[in-house]
């Protein structure tokens, strides 16, 4: 925000663009930090709503209210994330620190994907040890598709991160 104040300096005269400046300025460190303060706490009320009708159409046995509840905290965790994002990179002034932040991202992403896999591995083990001492069709089916979308993500998380450095 001092970033922002030293490069507007308001007139120091009483002139018509001078009292608007400084009303400006008075918004942009009293009014805006409240308001996204305001927004954030609406989108954790969101979520924490999301959650508790989640909670009760499982009880209730109502899909329709699952779907909705589901759709409600997938939208508030997006734009949680983007209001935590969106700031950061408009303050981001130069290119180079806006590829440092593209490239933390996609390691990051890179180290989920591998860190995803391995535990899709592990569960497939598990719906496979099911299958053996079972012997239902099901879990053999599960540990199979789960052997596929670890392989998946994991070649996406390896494979991608180095095309992207070739182009």
């Amino acid at each position: 925000m001092e970033f922002l104040i030293s490069m507007i300096a308001p007139p120091e005269d009483d002139s018509a663009v001078g009292k608007l400046t400084n009303w400006i300025m008075d918004l942009m460190m009293g009014g805006i930090p409240k308001a996204y303060e305001l927004f954030i706490m609406f989108l954790v009320i969101g979520f924490l709503g999301g959650v508790v009708f989640f909670a009760v159409s499982i009880m209730m046995k109502n899909g329709v209210w699952q779907k909705n509840s589901l759709n409600t905290m997938i939208t508030t965790f997006i734009f949680f994330m983007a209001a935590h994002l969106i700031p950061i990179l408009v303050l981001t002034n130069s290119v180079t620190g806006f590829t440092l932040i593209v490239t933390s991202i996609l390691e990051a992403l890179k180290e989920i994907g591998i860190r995803v896999s391995i535990i899709l591995i592990l569960v497939g083990l598990a719906f496979r040890l099911y299958y053996l001492a079972e012997e239902h069709p099901g879990y053999l089916r599960r540990s199979k598709m789960l052997y596929v979308g670890a392989s998946c993500i994991f070649a996406l998380s390896f494979f991608v991160p180095k095309i992207l450095d070739i182009l």
